[in-house]
């Protein structure tokens, strides 16, 4: 069955627009479904094509998917671009699984992402499984060469309790503590590690937070036996 166009007050011959084959497929500006025969609806252009799905302000656009064994109005899959939130979602069986909003955050399992990436899982421990044969790999990276990458640790009521953090500009390797701004260890580009001490001048470098001297690395359970293992000097 085949579906032709022409011109207002045009004698020149009619244009197919639109094809229903023997099988049942809708081809759209093409006669041959080429290498797409298992497909029902084949559009084709020459230039940019595309399908458009239009409508009211307030109304969302849907594309569903179903099998025969659904019931009226039931769908497994849906595609979902909300009008009102201005965001494309993503669902499984009939449920909402994957946001994109209109500044380019993606929600996994969240309707409010906050970030570009933002994982939720309310039912078990593990949200991201990087998984290889080889050697699994979680890499951060900056664009410049004197930024810090940084891994931080929180609840939902403080973002950044604790915190990993690889500083490029100074070569070093960071623990932070109560927030960003207390680092606490550091392991250097030489392999020396100092603890309350950001330039360690051995192998183990242990200073006191509050008055930089070095301090008494203790050997006994009980905190009043004043009794330890000295590393350093006390200056």
């Amino acid at each position: 069955l085949l579906f032709y166009t022409r011109g207002v007050n045009s004698d020149s011959a009619p244009t197919e627009r639109l094809r229903i084959d023997s099988s049942g497929r809708v081809l759209i500006g093409t006669t041959t479904e080429g290498n797409v025969n298992a497909d029902d609806l084949t559009v084709a252009n020459s230039g940019e094509g595309g399908i458009t799905i239009r409508t009211g302000s307030s109304s969302p656009g849907n594309i569903f998917f179903s099998d025969a064994t659904s019931g009226a109005g039931e769908y497994a899959g849906f595609i979902d671009y909300k009008h009102n939130g201005d965001a494309m979602t993503f669902g499984t069986s009939g449920s909402e699984r994957v946001r994109i909003t209109t500044a380019g955050l993606v929600g996994i399992n969240t309707s409010i992402p906050a970030a570009f990436l933002d994982v939720v899982n309310h039912g078990g421990a593990a949200e991201i499984i990087c998984q290889s044969s080889t050697q699994p790999r979680l890499m951060l990276k900056t664009t410049g060469t004197t930024a810090e990458c940084r891994v931080d640790f929180g609840d939902s009521g403080d973002s950044s309790r604790g915190a990993i953090g690889y500083n490029h500009n100074d070569d070093a390797l960071k623990f932070y503590t109560s927030g960003v701004a207390n680092e606490r260890l550091r392991i250097t580009s030489a392999g020396d590690v100092g603890i309350s001490s950001s330039t360690p001048r051995a192998r183990l470098d242990v200073k006191d937070a509050n008055t930089g001297k070095n301090v008494i690395l203790r050997v006994s359970a009980d905190n009043n036996t004043p009794y330890g293992l000295v590393v350093g000097n006390d200056t």
